[in-house]
């Protein structure tokens, strides 16, 4: 009766856990993606990789390809799109930012709570030799891919970072973004030229 009891409880982790996760087929180009369900969302577990003819793929089989924000708003496969402010925040709130600190670009974010840390990888994270790693408790993966400096056509903080778009838009020239670093634990929310190129972390209709 105990091992029935035993191998119910496993089937049960095991099948819950399968309603988690998954994988979906860009039918574009049949790249394959892990996703992973945080709380009420579905999101990629991977960046997106699809050869749109715009942006770098310089290190896209590791990291994904990075996009401009006008070319990252149309990129992402049919049925899912590129998260809003509102939808990261919604991220955010699940995994424990305070509803206060919602709108801060600052200090907070950074610093005062480990967001970041729950979703970066547990591997790869350096910053000037230090280990910045995360521990990666949702399945979501982030890696350190840094971003693309358009004016000078390198990639930024590539091992120390990542830069996300949102499709929402600060001003004409900016687009707000997120941004994960080896040195901090938060989730910085930040504005970034849009002509810029970072990283599309596509969520589900």
């Amino acid at each position: 009766m105990k091992n029935l009891i035993s191998i119910t409880f496993v089937f049960l982790a095991v099948n819950l856990f399968s309603q988690n996760t998954g994988t979906l087929t860009d039918t574009r180009d049949r790249q394959i993606y892990k996703w992973i369900r945080i709380g009420n969302q579905i999101w990629m577990a991977e960046n997106l990789n699809y050869n749109s003819g715009r942006g770098s793929g310089k290190y896209g089989n590791h990291y994904g390809r990075v996009y401009d924000w006008k070319t990252a708003k149309t990129v992402c496969p049919k049925g899912w799109h590129l998260p809003s402010d509102r939808e990261w925040l919604v991220l955010e709130h699940y995994i424990g930012m305070s509803q206060s600190n919602k709108e801060d670009f600052e200090h907070y974010r950074r610093h005062d709570w480990n967001g970041g840390k729950q979703l970066k990888s547990r591997t790869g994270w350096e910053y000037y030799m230090q280990n910045g790693n995360g521990i990666d408790a949702y399945g979501f993966n982030a890696l350190p891919g840094g971003y693309y400096q358009t004016y000078t056509e390198k990639f930024m903080w590539y091992g120390a970072s990542i830069v996300f778009w949102t499709s929402s838009e600060a001003n004409s020239k900016n687009a707000i973004a997120r941004d994960l670093g080896s040195h901090y634990n938060g989730i910085d929310r930040s504005e970034i030229y849009k002509v810029h190129g970072a990283y599309c972390r596509c969520i589900k209709d």
